[in-house]
């Protein structure tokens, strides 16, 4: 009977130690705080030539913030542009060349806690182009003024005239043949 009475306590000790951890466990359940977020903002603004299409001009800058929630701070942006290596976001990111890029980007807080990685936002910087911003004409040569756009970094570019130029139907100082043609100027870019 003895024996009986001993595992009746060991048995009543054990479970009450089982109910106390159990209630300690409970009232210790982790508080997960939000994970940090990032923007990303393109400067200067792009143009929109059509198409759904936007062109940003050479150089294009890349400014990234991002906040933590209440009572964290962040402890660091990162990015990845054109697939290249990560790298850590200390200042504004200066890209240039023609063509398609792109970026990742991401912060951590002060705990470690990362946000979902911002995946790869593109954008394309605008290929030279020159637009056509005067036309004059007397009885035997049209001049043209031309406006140049993102050629800021490159020399001075060199042209043919391949027979382009659409300008009016009324071309003094051409033949009767050539009123109605179109003629072109084609111009090469030396980088």
């Amino acid at each position: 009977m003895l024996a009986y009475i001993k595992r009746i306590i060991t048995f009543s000790l054990i479970a009450s130690f089982l109910l106390l951890t159990v209630g300690l466990l409970k009232t210790a359940e982790a508080q997960v705080h939000n994970r940090p977020s990032s923007n990303i903002d393109l400067a200067p603004a792009p143009t929109s030539p059509g198409d759904n299409f936007e062109y940003y001009s050479d150089p294009t800058t890349i400014t990234i913030s991002a906040t933590a929630d209440t009572g964290y701070t962040v402890d660091a942006i990162y990015y990845k542009l054109d697939g290249g290596a990560q790298q850590e976001y200390t200042a504004p990111i200066s890209v240039t060349g023609t063509g398609n890029h792109g970026i990742e980007y991401w912060s951590v807080d002060n705990t470690g806690l990362a946000e979902t990685t911002h995946k790869f936002r593109s954008f394309i910087i605008e290929p030279y182009s020159a637009q056509v911003t005067s036309i004059t004409q007397n009885s035997t040569t049209i001049n043209l003024s031309l406006t140049f756009t993102n050629f800021s970094n490159y020399t001075a570019p060199y042209y043919e005239v391949l027979v382009k130029l659409i300008v009016s139907f009324l071309y003094i100082g051409l033949s009767a043949s050539q009123h109605h043609s179109r003629h072109y100027i084609h111009f090469v870019f030396d980088d």
